[in-house]
């Protein structure tokens, strides 16, 4: 096949046909360029609803493909495109995230204010009720906890679209000084999805600390590959940024130290 000639369109490979690859599995779909018969392990979704095998997918533009973003042309629900977005994003990061950075800023913002606070939603009670179990607070503390607690699950929505804004907006100028090649809108995409892994603090007393590492690590590589830098670069772009940050704020509290002694 000409390997400029345009990607036909998808279909289902016969019932029965088996994988190319894996000849002892099933083929659930057959590669929009070449044909070939891919089982579910093979298939590489494109957000048009296409599939590719390995190598033909190597031929073609990288296109961000989680079920998140491909379900309004694959048909598959909400809550399990969403659900399966989280898991492989977890747990299949160098694969999944691969052209994070390419889309528009919707759907990530969408999928990143659902996560974080169905995360936060199950996180926050259990937090505030081991703090409640201090014996050393007083009915009036306790009260105040329990008031801002409700304050923050209900407005868990509108502080994580704000907190994306302006998380991206710090991390971008940081990325581009190391060699980012990304737009603010692939730093935003990449925020947003790199926080998949906040899902697992629905797990009580552990499910933070499994959620924290892996959105350690998918964080890094969600930017690595909305940058188009290596992983190395991303960290030391972080790096940069709370060193900067941390001489700003030492200024200012000084300049608030000699103020306040020159007032005294």
């Amino acid at each position: 096949m000409d390997a400029s000639a345009p990607p036909i369109s998808p279909s289902l490979p016969p019932e029965g046909a088996l994988c190319a690859e894996h000849p002892d599995q099933l083929a659930v779909a057959t590669c929009a360029r070449c044909g070939l018969f891919l089982c579910e392990d093979c298939r590489l979704p494109h957000p048009e609803g296409r599939a590719y095998c390995m190598d033909c997918s190597e031929r073609v533009e990288t296109r961000f493909s989680v079920p998140w973003e491909t379900r309004v042309h694959t048909g598959q629900g909400l809550f399990s495109a969403w659900w399966e977005t989280c898991r492989d994003i977890s747990f299949k990061f160098s694969k999944s995230l691969q052209g994070v950075g390419k889309g528009a800023m919707a759907p990530a913002l969408a999928f990143g204010v659902l996560t974080y606070s169905v995360g936060m939603v199950f996180y926050l009670p259990f937090s505030m009720g081991m703090q409640m179990l201090d014996p050393t607070l007083g009915d009036e503390e306790k009260t105040i906890l329990l008031i801002v607690m409700a304050v923050m699950l209900v407005f868990l929505p509108l502080w994580s679209l704000v907190a994306f804004f302006l998380g991206a907006a710090m991390y971008h100028p940081f990325f581009k000084l190391v060699g980012g090649k990304g737009d603010f809108t692939a730093t935003l995409r990449a925020t947003c999805y790199g926080l998949a892994p906040v899902i697992f603090y629905v797990v009580p007393c552990f499910g933070w600390l499994l959620g924290g590492a892996l959105t350690m690590i998918t964080s890094v590589y969600s930017q690595k590959y909305a940058h188009d830098i290596s992983g190395f670069r991303v960290v030391g772009a972080w790096f940069i940024m709370f060193a900067v940050m941390m001489v700003f704020f030492g200024v200012v509290i000084g300049l608030i130290a000699v103020a306040a002694g020159l007032a005294g």
